[in-house]
Parts: C-alpha cells; structure tokens; sequence
C-alpha cells in the first residue's frame, strides 16, 4: 500500500523502497498460506515494479486462474504487467458483478496506464453512476 500511496504522489524512489520492503512481507504470507490471492498479486505486482518481470511471469497465470471473488486485485496486477486488454475485461467482469468503489477507481496508481483508454473511461462512467 505504501507504493502505490508513494507512486500516486510522484514519489518513484520512494515507492521502490517499499515495494522492495513489501516483496519479502508478502512471500512470508504466502509462506504461511500459499492460497492467499491477494497477497500473491501484492508479490507480483512488486516484482513487476521492482522490475523483477521474469519472476512475475510464471506467477501469472497462476492468479489469472485463482477463483477468488474479488478479481479488483488481478485487474491491478494485469494493468502493473501493462497487459491493458486483460486488466480491462477484468474490471468489467468486477463492475458487473457489483463493485462499486470509484475513489479507488479514480486514484489507485495501478490503474494510471488504462486512464487514457476509452474502455476505461466507460467503465469509469458506469460506476459513478451506479454511485
């Protein structure tokens, strides 16, 4: 949470000092439960921001077929991996099933690359109205 606070305020060295100090906390907690699907995208996210992408990779399509509930996580991850197309079917696939938070939508860093895209800004539109 640190980095993405750090990366939202322009901060870039200071976002890399945490997620290297994050990396070693969420291993240990996939350690202790291997089946932890947010913390496996916390550790793949750091990685891919650590620029460790090749450790990434393989952890991919673990979490791409994890049936955790709450995939908001796994369109973070797909968006930090700047694959835009995969992150966003996620996000749709997220609205549709009911989220609806738009201050994370709006300011969560992982997200800064789809900005711009017009499949971004729609489901943007969706959830604000749905608010």
């Amino acid at each position: 949470m640190a980095g993405k606070v750090r990366l939202a305020a322009g901060d870039s060295e200071r976002a890399r000092r945490a997620f290297a100090r994050a990396l070693p906390r969420a291993e240990a907690r996939l350690e202790a439960d291997p089946d932890d699907f947010r913390a496996r995208c916390a550790a793949v996210r750091c990685m891919l921001q650590l620029g460790l992408d090749r450790h990434a990779a393989p952890l991919m399509a673990e979490i791409d077929s994890h049936p955790d509930p709450m995939s908001y996580h796994l369109a973070c991850t797909y968006a930090r991996a700047n694959d835009d197309r995969r992150a966003l079917d996620i996000l749709e696939q997220v609205v549709d099933a009911g989220w609806r938070h738009p201050a994370w939508l709006e300011r969560d860093p992982d997200l800064d690359g789809l900005r711009a895209h017009p499949r971004f800004r729609r489901i943007s539109a969706a959830v604000n109205r749905a608010c």
